[in-house]
């Protein structure tokens, strides 16, 4: 009976130890953002320990690519075409523990145009626009 007891309190003890590890590694997972926007063909490097996988929910070719990198141990995500999709991440490829939503969006380019606003004036010299009084006109003659 004490045996037993011994054994039991042993084995929470040893995955209480486990699941403590695990946390800690887990942990970086919650630093990530819940959305993320993308342009086509960017890279994003996500920073989740050896024990997280992640899988994209929507088949399709938002995220063209999603692999592990190299030594860090992180994810690359590469966005493929403009579209929606939602990426999970998984504690062991069984448990998931968050999710996050990846956008991907055409660049938008801003292209300046119209007329200038004012008027031009081709002059060879100088050209006096205005001229006013300041004051009292003094006389050099008096």
């Amino acid at each position: 009976m004490k045996g037993d007891r011994r054994d039991r309190l042993a084995y929470t003890l040893a995955l209480s130890v486990c699941m403590m590890a695990a946390a800690s590694r887990v942990g970086t997972v919650g630093l990530l953002p819940d959305r993320m926007l993308l342009h086509p063909g960017v890279t994003a490097d996500l920073p989740v320990s050896m024990a997280v996988s992640a899988g994209v929910d929507t088949p399709g070719n938002v995220i063209a690519n999603l692999e592990r990198n190299g030594s860090g141990g992180g994810l690359r995500l590469t966005a493929g075409e403009a579209g929606e999709t939602s990426v999970t991440f998984k504690l062991l490829g069984v448990l998931p523990v968050a999710s996050m939503d990846v956008s991907v969006q055409e660049r938008r380019v801003l292209v300046p145009g119209g007329q200038s606003v004012g008027v031009a004036i081709n002059a060879g010299g100088l050209v006096v626009v205005g001229s006013s009084d300041l004051g009292n006109t003094p006389s050099p003659a008096r």
